[in-house]
């Protein structure tokens, strides 16, 4: 009821109404108390609705960080791929030479598939 009326004196500061608004963890609480059937939102429905907002930065930093985890896992499986080729024209020419860019061609395309493809939880489960 505090935050409700923070939120209705804030007036026209965005800030203001923003810092009011609930908690994530606030939110979660009142949550598990209306499941439990301990609570009822009532008039306010509407301020617990809008703080939902409040929860959209967390989201989204975790969506950017599951982004970035995958993505480096899929550069990181490419990298595997080159040094794989790599080690292959090494030994067929019996030395630790880079590919020529024509041996590497020929290489890359037998290994495109596998960069090619994402990265996925469980296929990563299974290696």
């Amino acid at each position: 009821n505090e935050a409700q009326r923070a939120f209705s004196d804030a007036g026209s500061s965005l800030w203001r109404r923003w810092r009011a608004l609930l908690s994530p963890w606030q939110q979660l609480l009142l949550l598990v108390e209306w499941l439990r059937g301990r609570f009822r939102y009532g008039a306010a429905r509407r301020f617990a609705l809008l703080s939902i907002l409040r929860t959209f930065p967390y989201f989204l930093v975790i969506i950017a960080l599951a982004f970035g985890a995958l993505e480096y896992r899929r550069l990181r499986k490419i990298e595997e791929a080159y040094n794989d080729a790599r080690s292959i024209m090494a030994e067929l020419r019996g030395t630790e030479a880079y590919p020529s860019s024509d041996e590497f061609t020929a290489l890359s395309s037998s290994f495109a598939f596998y960069a090619s493809t994402p990265c996925s939880i469980a296929s990563d489960v299974d290696e």
